[in-house]
């Protein structure tokens, strides 16, 4: 499969967190990677390239205010603003 774009990976990412719980950055690397059909072989971003740019791309989302980080380390939950986002698809 062709790599997805950054806001293709974006707007998984949102589609995940859009239930509204607390997920983990392993548990979003993995969903996304399963989305797309790519095989990865760690959802550790220094031993997979893929898993890298997931990360990066959760990044930029919590940049954009579209997450954010509850007081547990490497877990992120979705914001209002990124529901609005996930339900209209603008991204």
């Amino acid at each position: 499969m062709v790599k997805p774009k950054s806001i293709q990976i974006q707007l998984q990412i949102l589609k995940i967190l859009k239930d509204g719980k607390i997920h983990t950055k392993n548990e979003v690397v993995e969903k996304v990677a399963k989305h797309f059909k790519i095989n990865i072989k760690s959802t550790n971003s220094g031993n997979d390239t893929f898993a890298k740019d997931v990360v990066r791309q959760i990044s930029v989302v919590r940049t954009n205010k579209w997450l954010k980080n509850p007081p547990q380390k490497e877990r992120f939950a979705i914001t209002h603003a990124g529901k609005v986002i996930a339900d209209s698809a603008l991204l």
